[in-house]
């Protein structure tokens, strides 16, 4: 016999609450209420985003608030408290520095946990995206 497990180290899994931000290879990013609020989001508040990736560590992305000028506009979600923005630019990138599935498929989408402290770097307060949280799905040969 030769068995297979399902638990909670083999099945993705997040704690109800956590920040998170949901990505698909299409550009959606969506930010669930307890990220959104993370990051000042809130209804009636225009907030401007910047998505940072360290080139020195790839697989290392973060969430800044900028400015109007520079910043990538968060719009309120159809659920309450949830925010989102579209990017197919950088879904992909990011995505794309994930593992890949035990196929050898690309990560299509994704639900990282995103830490509730800010990092901070060259005057920017810096949320990291936790890419280790990610874990690929299991998928099907075809």
């Amino acid at each position: 016999m030769k068995i297979k497990r399902f638990n909670k180290t083999t099945v993705a899994q997040r704690e109800p609450g956590a920040p998170n931000v949901y990505i698909h290879y299409g550009g959606s990013f969506a930010f669930n209420q307890p990220a959104s609020i993370l990051l000042g989001a809130v209804p009636d508040a225009k907030v401007y985003i910047e998505v940072i990736q360290d080139e020195e560590n790839p697989k290392d992305w973060f969430i800044s608030i900028t400015n109007e000028d520079t910043g990538i506009l968060l719009r309120p979600g159809k659920k309450s408290g949830a925010f989102s923005f579209n990017s197919g630019i950088i879904a992909k990138e990011l995505l794309k520095t994930l593992p890949k599935s035990e196929i050898g498929t690309s990560a299509k989408t994704a639900n990282l946990l995103i830490s509730s402290s800010p990092q901070e770097f060259d005057g920017m307060r810096l949320w990291p995206i936790i890419t280790s949280s990610y874990k690929p799905r299991i998928a099907k040969k075809p």
